[in-house]
């Protein structure tokens, strides 16, 4: 299941560059509806509470067209599709021939759907697409159906999963920011604290990984390594803190942007009145959260010219008086 609204939640950000407007893709998805009496896939509104996605012979709870949201506070106006295809289920039918049964296609398949939310960056060619997957199978049918839509209306579209969105992170660079403004300084603004980290990936110049799980820090002699000799860093996982709400957000950031959530972790204050916590916080990372980071990280001139440079020499000067102390502990002897 890789909806947005329930189960396991993971997004995909892309860029997609066409002159077609939000209500001309729409109503290109609402012309290719998906096909129960076929199991043909296709576009449908968006139903958070469908109950029929991850079973044998479901079929959508609503073939409505989609639909375009309005802009709501920071949220800005948004289509949101919903791409409903069916995966065959080969253990199952193997199963049912075992026992005698010559099954039907709906005894075989299972009801799966993918998310989509189209909503205009700056240029007005330009869309950020959040799709609901990580997984490159369950993107490419959607991705080929979207730029087909799009490519009916301006034939010089451009959309793919690869192309780099508004919530591009960077890269190994913005994830040392964030571990040396956790570490230093962790309220990026009034509205916006790096409550904790608690988790980040590191590769060496031979490509080796290494994953580094519970509390990141400056003192971890691992994470030193990995800053003292500049291996590259990412994904990571951390935790936000929006006081105005009161709300938290956990999550597992990748640099082209990809996230997903950490519910357990998630929670926005009852006084806010969000009725699901999973697509608020999809909403407000994209909107809201990640831009901000991204733009405090870009206008922080003093890491680029002075704080970077000092936290790798501090990483490498720890480094040599750990070791230094423990090369200075005499043997024991035998």
């Amino acid at each position: 299941m890789a909806t947005i609204s329930t189960g396991r939640v993971s997004i995909t950000p892309m860029r997609a560059t066409t002159s077609a407007t939000l209500n001309q893709i729409c109503a290109q998805l609402g012309n290719n509806p998906p096909v129960v009496a076929s199991l043909s896939p296709g576009w449908a509104i968006f139903d958070e509470t469908d109950a029929g996605i991850g079973v044998i012979g479901g079929s959508p709870s609503n073939l409505a067209h989609p639909h375009i949201y309005p802009q709501d506070g920071a949220h800005p106006e948004r289509l949101i599709a919903r791409y409903y295809h069916w995966v065959h289920d080969a253990s199952r039918e193997a199963v049912l021939a075992a026992a005698g049964i010559s099954p039907t296609l709906f005894e075989t398949h299972r009801l799966e759907a993918v998310d989509f939310v189209f909503s205009e960056e700056n240029s007005s060619n330009d869309y950020l697409v959040l799709a609901s997957t990580r997984t490159e199978s369950e993107l490419n049918p959607p991705i080929a159906s979207v730029l087909n839509a799009m490519l009916s209306i301006d034939p010089s579209s451009e959309f793919d999963s690869i192309t780099q969105s508004a919530i591009h992170v960077g890269g190994s660079d913005f994830f040392l920011w964030m571990v040396e403004r956790r570490t230093t300084n962790p309220v990026v603004d009034a509205n916006l604290t790096i409550a904790s980290i608690t988790g980040i990936e590191t590769r060496d110049n031979r490509a080796r990984q290494n994953l580094l799980r519970d509390e990141i820090d400056g003192d971890r002699a691992n994470f030193l390594t990995a800053v003292a000799d500049g291996h590259d860093l990412g994904p990571i996982r951390f935790t936000i803190r929006i006081p105005s709400i009161p709300a938290k957000i956990s999550l597992t950031l990748w640099a082209d942007g990809s996230f997903t959530l950490l519910l357990s972790g998630t929670h926005y204050a009852v006084k806010a009145g969000v009725q699901n916590e999973s697509l608020q916080a999809v909403y407000d990372l994209a909107y809201v959260h990640l831009p901000r980071l991204i733009a405090f990280y870009r206008a922080d001139t003093d890491w680029t010219t002075s704080r970077r440079l000092a936290y790798r020499t501090q990483a490498r000067l720890k480094l040599e008086i750990r070791y230094s102390a423990v090369a200075a502990v005499p043997a024991i002897a035998p």
